[in-house]
């Protein structure tokens, strides 16, 4: 996924949210329940009520003030085997960051 850094100023993404009521099929014949999220830990989905799974980012991504990054998520959804069908999946993700200040 891309992750795009609209400040003035840069920030490392150190994690991110995966909302886990937002899990869609895209395939005919394919259902929600094939497919299993895995994360570190449960957490909030910033701006909702909803429950995510954080996945911590190693190592963190830096991106510079305007520009974006691609971040790799290695094996955030996973599909049951026994069906054989590959099923395309949606998912809401935010990027969880942190800036660094310099204090005088």
């Amino acid at each position: 996924m891309t992750v795009t850094n609209h400040n003035t100023f840069e920030v490392t993404a150190t994690s991110l949210a995966v909302d886990d009521t937002s899990l869609v099929v895209k395939e005919p014949g394919c259902s929600v329940s094939q497919f299993k999220l895995s994360g570190l830990r449960s957490t909030g989905f910033p701006g909702t009520t909803h429950s995510a799974r954080d996945l911590s980012l190693s190592p963190p991504v830096k991106i510079p003030p305007g520009e974006a990054r691609t971040v790799t998520t290695p094996e955030v959804v996973s599909q049951d085997g026994k069906d054989g069908a590959l099923c395309g999946v949606k998912l809401d993700f935010a990027a969880v960051a942190m800036a660094g200040y310099v204090v005088h």
